[in-house]
């Protein structure tokens, strides 16, 4: 075992994204012992699986899932970790109009998550049922209650395809595990 406390796992595809993000990545407060991760393929969910089991490997508390095409704070890792909660997202929008935020509030009576925008009272710490993963610190022992793949695409009952992020979030709840968001945590 080594002395990691904590995982910053970066994915990309073949090619970065945004040069900016190291950059602004070399900014992000992070607690001691801290180390930086890369994967890089073309399947984000394979992605996510490799930074999952190095985290294990490391045998570190955490990860701080992060995507090559997002800019941080400085604070917004020690700010995540912070809540001293399981699973803890970034507030950030998609990338094409109407720009609504990546969490979910609510599911439908088929158990699906239901797409949400946002709302005035929304701020702070906010619990919801899914989320987006390209800003998300995940304790390990989420990872550890949960089989193998821990990043993968699923169909739900009614035929609809979903993203991992989705299908993590579903799975981890099903555990037991609460999934929050830090709506003051703004993610570019």
């Amino acid at each position: 075992m080594s002395n990691v406390t904590g995982v910053i796992g970066v994915s990309s595809a073949e090619h970065a994204r945004h040069a900016s993000f190291y950059d602004e990545l070399s900014y992000v407060e992070r607690p001691p012992d801290t180390v930086v991760s890369h994967s890089v393929g073309l399947y984000i969910n394979k992605n996510r699986d490799q930074l999952s089991a190095h985290a294990l490997e490391l045998g570190a508390d955490w990860i701080w899932y992060v995507d090559d095409d997002h800019c941080f704070h400085p604070d917004t890792l020690t700010r995540l970790l912070a809540h001293d909660v399981d699973v803890v997202s970034g507030l950030y929008c998609r990338r094409t109009a109407p720009f609504h935020p990546v969490i979910y509030l609510e599911e439908d009576h088929e158990g699906d998550v239901i797409k949400c925008a946002f709302r005035d009272q929304d701020t702070g710490l906010i619990p919801v049922v899914a989320c987006g993963a390209g800003c998300l610190l995940v304790k390990t022992k989420v990872l550890r209650a949960l089989s193998p793949p821990y990043w993968r695409f699923s169909q739900r009952p009614n035929g609809e395809m979903v993203g991992e992020d989705i299908d993590f979030c579903v799975r981890a709840r099903e555990k037991g595990f609460n999934i929050w968001c830090d709506m003051d945590a703004a993610i570019g």
